[in-house]
């Protein structure tokens, strides 16, 4: 509500910085106007895509919004959380892990949904920041280890493939 106040703070802070600040300052409040200039309350998916109600589907949201503006963004970051499941997992049909699946899942289908043919210019990549045991801890959870898994969706991507080299489940 306050974004006036604080345009005018920032330009007033970096009023005849090194260019260096300045001009990354510059950038930044020309993005805060772009992106306050996009109305969330205005934006309707296309293509009948439906975003699930949840973190990721509104910045999967967010991000298609500013796609099809054009305004020239080039990456987006969007978090995921809440998928440290060292406790309570659940089962295949329901529960925690079932739960946070579905929703990424709907979100990325949304996603791609709404962008329709833009989705050609897109490339989404899914990964997490640190791997998992296969094994199940005695918590029905799943602790830190080594494997992990990592989605690439979009324009140019030659799907239907597991890449990599699968060494089985023993232990």
């Amino acid at each position: 509500d306050d974004a006036a106040t604080w345009h005018k703070a920032l330009r007033k802070l970096n009023h005849g910085a090194p260019a260096v600040i300045a001009k990354p300052a510059a950038t930044t409040l020309t993005a805060l106007r772009t992106t306050q200039s996009l109305s969330k309350a205005d934006y309707t998916p296309s293509n009948g895509a439906s975003y699930p109600s949840n973190d990721v589907g509104d910045s999967l949201s967010n991000v298609a919004q500013l796609i099809k503006a054009k305004v020239g963004l080039r990456v987006a970051a969007v978090d995921c959380g809440n998928w440290d499941m060292h406790v309570g997992l659940g089962a295949p049909d329901g529960g925690w892990m079932h739960d946070n699946l579905t929703g990424f899942g709907n979100a990325l289908a949304a996603f791609a949904t709404d962008l329709g043919p833009a989705m050609s210019r897109v490339v989404v990549v899914t990964l997490s920041e640190f791997g998992r045991r296969v094994m199940e801890n005695d918590s029905g959870g799943v602790d830190h280890g080594h494997g992990n898994a990592v989605f690439v969706m979009g324009g140019g991507i030659r799907g239907g493939s597991v890449y990599g080299h699968w060494p089985g489940l023993a232990p």
